[in-house]
């Protein structure tokens, strides 16, 4: 796939695609997907702020208690209970502006901090099925 030289976040995209799914920054990639609806806004504050996530790993704890701490109580991160199909709660830029958003948001700044400790953490999907 070509992609036009002119669209450096186009590339940067194309790029990711081709890699192997344990080699793709998955913090970074969601920025990157962010900014197709937001072009104007730049990325370097929101990898400051996933590096700032990631350089606070927590000494003796375990990777959820960890994680407990670092995202939802030093960082303030929660889920969107009032407008949970607001737009914003999807798009990695705003849930980060926001400290809030869906499952899967969160879930993705908390692979990427776990990942970035040295740990595996993979993301399940669970249908609802109504009977």
């Amino acid at each position: 796939m070509t992609v036009a030289p002119e669209n450096p976040l186009l590339q940067e995209l194309v790029a990711l695609g081709l890699q192997s799914d344990a080699e793709i920054d998955i913090g970074r990639a969601a920025l990157l997907l962010a900014r197709l609806d937001l072009p104007e806004v730049e990325c370097e504050p929101y990898y400051a702020h996933l590096e700032d996530l990631c350089a606070a790993a927590v000494e003796g704890s375990s990777l959820v208690v960890g994680l407990r701490q670092v995202m939802y109580e030093a960082n303030g991160y929660r889920g969107d209970s009032k407008t949970y199909d607001d737009g914003d709660n999807a798009n990695l830029l705003r849930v980060i502006d926001r400290r809030k958003g869906l499952p899967v948001a969160l879930g993705i700044l908390c692979i990427h901090v776990a990942r970035a400790w040295g740990s595996v953490m993979m993301a399940l999907l669970f249908r609802l099925i109504s009977c």
